[in-house]
């Protein structure tokens, strides 16, 4: 009964020895200061985005909180003409991800050449001459 228990016993100690041991290999190591720096700054990082279209050219401006659709413009260097429209009201404060289109007004100037047919008439007064009389 002895050798039962102690082969028992023993058997119950490797397993938790093995049990610690491996515990011991999934713990994940301890982090360095830099690293925990890193992590809190991929934590605060803005996740929303603005993406602006003007001109044939695509801007992304990642840090936009708190800012007016107007504010982001001008950071992406699109200056607004008279008559140029933008898909957002420029008032607005950004609010989370949003897509702003500008379009410019442009002036086109149309130049149309037509053939006027040649008409042939008769003066009034040469006809009315022709008429009888009474």
């Amino acid at each position: 009964m002895k050798r039962t228990f102690l082969k028992s016993f023993a058997l119950i100690l490797a397993l938790v020895m093995a049990l610690s041991m491996l515990a011991a290999c999934n713990t994940a190591p301890e982090k360095t200061a830099e690293e925990q720096v890193e992590e809190q700054v991929e934590e605060t990082a803005p996740s929303a985005k603005v993406t602006i279209q003007a001109d044939g050219k695509e801007f992304i401006i990642v840090d936009a909180d708190g800012k007016t659709v107007s504010d982001l413009l001008k950071d992406a260097g699109v200056t607004l003409g008279e008559g140029d429209v933008v898909s957002v009201d420029p008032d607005q404060v950004f609010g989370g991800d949003m897509t702003v289109k500008v379009l410019r007004k442009c002036a086109v100037t149309v130049t149309r050449t037509t053939k006027t047919p040649w008409i042939s008439s008769t003066p009034l007064f040469s006809w009315a001459a022709r008429l009888p009389t009474r």
